[in-house]
């Protein structure tokens, strides 16, 4: 659910702002939106250029570093992260700065080299003299013709193309392009290039020997993320008279805690309900199995606005059942499983537990494990009437039937399958309208939303017939004229008919629209099945490969291993692009939610910097 929220303004005495501040940043439950004024701009900038060098030390130090293990972080001042961050952006600028002179060098070795090494001044003397030399390059097949009194020395010979030096008492002509003379000799050059190598190894050298520091750094950065905080809120105090005013949301249920931590302060603390005209951040909670769903919406950065439905459970249940049917595997579903409880193992003694990507990931391999194992897939290595007993007696016949010659009836099965996203399809679609229905409460728009899951059936029923060749109900006409009827008449409240007219002439467009929402859940059977086609594939190269013997065996299990493992990538992508989509457009679309929302971040001390020593925490925020 979404947290109720209060709108709150804290007042206090000019003298005291600091004060106020750095209670609401130990309170840590206030989401500000006070905006920054003019007199503390310069301040936050300082601290978001600490932050920007941190980071970009943090990048810096990262791709250096070797595969020692590092150490455990220790705390740094502001003045020492500083110094560090400085040294590394140092050691990087000057090997970047050397790594483009090295370049320049290389184009001038690579220009000078067919002519091998001599002095240039000594041929400049020589022209002086009425030597004259020039350097050409000419193809070995068309040899430059040469006046009387000219001579043709040739330097090197490679790919085709010779390399020579034109000797005459005259000027070379320029029909011969002659090369220009170097500025300095070719062993000059290549030990230029060579100082270049050098100087770029000792400061990668350099980084790599900074990158012990990298834990602590990754500590003091939120500690510097606390400070722009701390100064962005301190900039957004208003003044007003004699008093100072900061505002911004907490979550209702945190309100008394708030009230409590400014108790004996010389503050007062004003709490209202939010108006309609309010950016009221979202803060979503629930149980504990439907957290682990919110990393999805964070990873993607989505969030539903305050005023709409969170469908963080019914989001994750299709996810998950979206999943396996895209990974289509029950082997696949093992090998995630197994894997999310390694990570789980690993990560269980941290503080509040493994991270909801681990139990998302666990989640979605038991799913996928199990939509497997009803449908007879491991590793596309069985077929229907192959099944092992132990895996047979899992599978269920209308997903993976064996027709009456004892094989498996493909036909049926693909049948079968697709019947089924159709069937989600509309389903999960039903949902949709039908919560937006209870959200419009006892309104004709809730009749509009009925009419809209009447027109979902109808497109289902279509998407049968002209798909998998079903007939149409015999009521097929009475829920099309019934439900086009009530979306046309309830979708727009009569006071808005002049402002929204144009949905009721995009109508055809959006029961078009609704046809496809329907069919484009196809894509859960396209998807999985493209899976186990790949998955049969690479088997197929694997056996084949084994039939030679002896080394064949390890051509097979590399192949086997390399296929397996591309073809898992390829349909955790494709949980990415269509298990997600599926929720958050086709879903979200039908049910009228925007993810509109703004994500509630209190300001308030980083968890992730409780290593940080809290006891001088004010003047450790304040440091200059």
């Amino acid at each position: 659910m979404i947290a109720p929220m209060q709108k709150v303004a804290v007042l206090a005495a000019v003298a005291d702002a600091d004060d106020l501040v750095q209670r609401l940043f130990e309170a840590g439950v206030l989401h500000v939106t006070s905006v920054p004024q003019d007199a503390g701009v310069a301040e936050l900038a300082s601290a978001k250029a600490r932050l920007d060098t941190l980071d970009l030390a943090i990048s810096l130090l990262a791709s250096a570093r070797g595969k020692d293990a590092l150490p455990a972080p220790r705390e740094l001042r502001q003045a020492e992260a500083a110094s560090i961050a400085e040294t590394a952006r140092g050691l990087a600028a000057q090997a970047a700065e050397a790594d483009r002179a090295r370049a320049v060098i290389e184009s001038e070795i690579q220009a000078q080299q067919p002519f091998g090494d001599f002095d240039p001044a000594a041929v400049a003397a020589l022209s002086a003299a009425g030597v004259h030399v020039a350097l050409v390059t000419f193809p070995k097949v068309a040899a430059p013709e040469l006046p009387a009194g000219t001579s043709l020395h040739v330097l090197s010979e490679a790919s085709g193309m010779v390399a020579a030096a034109i000797v005459s008492r005259m000027p070379v002509s320029p029909d011969l392009r002659p090369v220009a003379l170097p500025s300095r000799r070719l062993v000059a050059a290549i030990a230029d290039r060579d100082a270049q190598l050098s100087t770029i190894a000792k400061s990668q050298a350099g980084l790599r020997a900074l990158a012990s520091e990298l834990p602590s750094l990754r500590a003091a950065r939120q500690s510097a993320q606390d400070r722009v905080d701390w100064q962005n809120t301190r900039a957004s105090v208003a003044q007003q008279g004699p008093v100072v005013v900061l505002e911004g949301f907490v979550p209702e249920a945190m309100v008394d805690g708030l009230r409590h931590a400014l108790a004996n302060q010389p503050v007062a603390l004003l709490t209202s309900a939010p108006t309609a005209a309010d950016i009221v951040p979202t803060k979503l909670t629930g149980p504990r199995w439907v957290e682990q769903v919110h990393t999805v919406f964070q990873g993607i950065g989505i969030v539903p606005g305050y005023s709409e439905a969170d469908v963080s459970s019914w989001f994750l249940v299709f996810l998950v059942l979206f999943a396996a049917m895209l990974i289509g595997d029950g082997g696949y579903g093992a090998i995630v499983a197994m894997g999310a409880l390694v990570a789980w193992q690993k990560t269980r003694r941290r503080p509040g537990g493994p991270p909801q990507a681990v139990r998302l990931a666990l989640t979605m391999g038991l799913g996928t494990l199990v939509w497997g194992a009803i449908t007879g897939t491991w590793f596309a290595v069985f077929q229907p009437q192959d099944l092992p007993p132990a895996f047979e007696a899992m599978r269920i016949d209308w997903l993976a039937p064996i027709g009456a010659d004892g094989k498996a009836d493909g036909l049926a099965a693909t049948k079968h399958v697709m019947l089924l996203c159709f069937v989600l399809g509309a389903v999960h679609l039903t949902l949709a309208h039908g919560w937006a229905a209870i959200r419009c409460g006892k309104t004709p728009q809730a009749l509009a939303q009925l009419g809209w899951i009447g027109s979902t059936w109808l497109m289902y029923f279509l998407a049968c017939s002209m798909v998998l060749g079903e007939s149409m109900p015999g009521y097929g006409g009475t829920l099309a004229i019934v439900s086009i009827a009530a979306i046309a008449l309830f979708m727009t409240p009569p006071k808005a008919i002049k402002a929204e007219w144009f949905n009721h002439v995009m109508l055809p467009l959006s029961l078009v629209s609704n046809f496809v929402d329907v069919v484009s859940y196809l894509r859960l059977f396209a998807v999985g099945s493209a899976g186990v086609a790949v998955a049969q594939s690479f088997n197929a190269m694997a056996q084949n490969a084994a039939q030679g013997g002896g080394a064949g065996y390890l051509t097979a299990a590399f192949i086997a291993v390399f296929g397996h493992t591309l073809n898992l990538l390829l349909a955790a992508m494709a949980v990415l692009v269509h298990g997600v989509r599926l929720n958050t457009l086709e879903f979200s679309a039908h049910l009228g939610l925007q993810w509109s929302g703004v994500s509630y971040r209190p300001f308030g001390r980083s968890a992730a910097a409780g290593t940080v020593n809290r006891a001088n925490s004010q003047s450790n925020l304040l440091e200059e």
